[in-house]
């Protein structure tokens, strides 16, 4: 294996460096999900998205949620695939797809953890 990606990003965060002339990564951290000698999958953990709201995310999806969502923020992930909705947490990690990131932490986008959180179950 090459030295470089012996040196795995999985798990870790980068911090955008001040004055990232790049608006999609300006003043970002990003969690470093997936890194091999494929490439590398990120997601921006810091940007609210400023419009869109639980409930419009999950009638979006046409998932039943409890009015309580309304009150989840929505982030931006990323540039790359603006209209896909993954979700990164905590245990549990029996969710039907999910990727262990770390001992702590996972990334699914399964239909099972969007319709438990749209309830408050997630």
């Amino acid at each position: 294996m090459n030295d470089d990606i012996s040196q795995s990003m999985k798990g870790r965060f980068l911090l955008a460096i001040p004055g990232l002339p790049d608006p999609n990564f300006a003043q970002t951290l990003t969690c470093i999900c997936e890194h091999n000698e494929s490439g590398a999958l990120g997601f921006i953990v810091n940007k609210v998205h400023p419009l869109l709201t639980g409930r419009e995310l999950f009638e979006d999806l046409k998932i039943e949620c409890d009015p309580i969502v309304d009150k989840i923020e929505i982030y931006l992930g990323g540039p790359v695939q603006p209209s896909g909705v993954f979700v990164l947490h905590g245990p549990p990690f029996d969710w039907q797809e999910s990727l262990k990131v770390a001992d702590w932490l996972a990334l699914s986008n399964s239909r099972d953890i969007l319709e438990a959180i749209a309830v408050h179950k997630g």
